[in-house]
């Protein structure tokens, strides 16, 4: 009884991984899974994550000097007022009676209007990754 219990657990620990590969990098989407080329973290599993391999990629990403971050901070937020502007009018446009009765024309603003929320999804992103920008590049002169 003993060996049937060490044979299902030899056999569900040979699915997980052999006795020569590293149990933290084991089934974990590493990029030699995946197929891709990107890096793989592997951090030592009885550690807590401390996020110093976070602030290592930020310190990486940073690119712009102040006055740059300053004028793209500028662009993205005067562009997210504008596709925010045009939502609205377009949600008025959607909330018009004759508008929804037109099956074509409804299903173009709705289209148009998904692309919009996308616009302004991946420029509030862009514009929280340069605020983290500015605030990095501001934590590194104090």
């Amino acid at each position: 009884l003993r060996s049937d219990r060490r044979e299902g657990a030899a056999g569900a620990a040979g699915k997980q991984g052999s006795a020569t590969e590293d149990p933290r990098t084991v089934g974990n989407g590493s990029a030699k899974e995946n197929g891709d080329n990107s890096a793989v973290i592997v951090r030592d599993a009885g550690k807590p994550w401390d996020g110093k391999v976070k602030k290592q990629e930020v310190k990486k990403v940073r690119r712009h000097s102040p006055a740059q971050l300053e004028e793209l901070i500028a662009r993205v937020e005067l562009r997210l007022r504008e596709q925010e502007a045009m939502l609205g009018w377009l949600d008025k446009q959607i909330s018009i009676p004759e508008n929804q009765l037109d099956l074509e024309k409804s299903k173009a603003m709705a289209a148009e209007r998904e692309e919009y929320v996308k616009t302004i999804d991946d420029l509030v992103q862009k514009w929280e990754e340069l605020l983290e920008e500015q605030d990095l590049l501001e934590q590194e002169e104090q």
